[in-house]
């Protein structure tokens, strides 16, 4: 898939996920992050958007997003022990 017919351009599978999406300004990690290889990372994208990825990944690739309503109902789930 190719965003045109133009020779030149790249397909869009072939772009590194970085260059496809919004990165956060800066990446949190939580205060409970330890030895155990279980470590993710906390950004904002575009002021809305949560995003989340593994720490242990050198390459960054993936990446998790969600919406803000998502995160949120998330977080009163986990802090409530929800799940």
């Amino acid at each position: 898939m190719t965003t045109a017919s133009t020779s030149e351009e790249t397909p869009v599978t072939d772009l590194e996920p970085s260059r496809c999406r919004p990165q956060p300004s800066s990446w949190r990690t939580s205060t409970y992050t330890g030895r155990d290889n279980n470590c993710l990372e906390h950004g904002v994208l575009n002021g809305a958007e949560q995003a989340v990825r593994d720490t242990m990944d050198p390459a960054r690739k993936t990446t998790l997003t969600f919406p803000a309503p998502a995160w949120q109902a998330f977080l009163n789930a986990v802090a409530g022990a929800v799940i």
